[in-house]
């Protein structure tokens, strides 16, 4: 898609994805089991806004899972 429209966005896909579910998914797309080491304190959630890229640009239709795997096949 093509927009004259210049910014700043947000760019994610569709759902909600924490960095382990990330993790989780490329080890096994890739055959391999994740490491993960936990951190003391209070997790800091942070959520992308996306209403900006849907509006001006395109709603995203492809999620973590298929975009990790066809990351893979083109890797």
């Amino acid at each position: 898609m093509r927009t004259r429209q210049s910014g700043i966005f947000n760019i994610a896909g569709p759902e909600l994805t924490s960095i382990r579910e990330i993790g989780e998914i490329a080890g096994s797309l890739l055959g391999k089991s994740p490491v993960f080491a936990n951190a003391d304190g209070t997790p800091n959630h942070l959520i992308a806004d996306i209403a900006k890229m849907k509006s001006s640009l395109v709603a995203p239709q492809i999620g973590v899972r298929q975009g990790l795997k066809e990351l893979c096949d083109i890797a």
